[in-house]
């Protein structure tokens, strides 16, 4: 098996028909394929490897401009440290969520988030 970066956009069109064509699957924002034996060999999948983002902002004291001002920061931070993509996990009752779908987020539904740090204490 061979895992590398998504060469160009030719190669992330490919990564996604074939998960389209395995059961109809969508990656969210594909970083890196994997292959079978070689750079050319058949696509097995795809990583997205994406940064998380997590926001805590007061409920009742920071304003909708202070919340795009926020968006605005992260999304270009991670863009100038070449990262195509980002995710921010979004709890139901926060007032961020309608606001994040009209800036361009997708909603994941149905995906169940898992957190695992990877400090040794």
């Amino acid at each position: 098996m061979h895992i590398r970066n998504i060469q160009n956009e030719e190669e992330f069109q490919a990564v996604l028909a074939a998960a389209k064509a395995d059961k109809n699957h969508r990656p969210l924002m594909p970083t890196q394929v994997i292959r079978r034996d070689n750079k050319e060999g058949e696509i097995l999948g795809c990583l997205s490897i994406l940064p998380s983002v997590l926001f805590w902002l007061h409920s009742e004291k920071v304003t909708a401009r202070e919340s795009k001002q926020t968006n605005e920061f992260v999304e270009g931070h991670l863009s100038a440290i070449g990262n195509r993509g980002l995710l921010v996990p979004c709890t139901v009752d926060s007032p961020l969520r309608p606001f994040l779908t009209r800036v361009g987020y997708i909603d994941v539904a149905n995906v169940q988030l898992y957190a695992k740090s990877l400090i040794i204490h």
